[in-house]
């Protein structure tokens, strides 16, 4: 989905018009790397089907490994936040 002119396209074979985009900067901060592995286990559906099979134990492993990646790669050592940047495609089309 972040193929500008693909998703154009695609809009313009559904009948949509003046199609304009934007790519707009998003921050998430987190205050932890317990909250943001909280964060993606409320919002990342395909993760949770992918463990729907897998023991209690197995997946407090699995959600344990993310909080220690989080906390290796992406903690502020001098405040213990987590801020991710990324980037989020705005676009906008008319339909008569």
């Amino acid at each position: 989905m972040a193929d500008i002119d693909s998703l154009k396209k695609s809009l313009e074979k559904a009948g949509f018009a003046e199609i304009k985009s934007e790519i707009i900067r998003v921050v998430f901060e987190f205050n932890s790397a317990e909250e943001y592995t909280e964060f993606n286990q409320d919002i990342a559906a395909p993760v949770r089907t992918m463990l729907a099979n897998e023991t209690e134990e197995r997946k407090q492993e699995i959600w344990n490994a993310v909080t220690n990646q989080a906390k290796q790669r992406f903690v502020e050592k001098d405040t213990g936040r987590i801020k991710l940047d990324n980037e989020a495609i705005c676009i906008v089309g008319s339909r008569y």
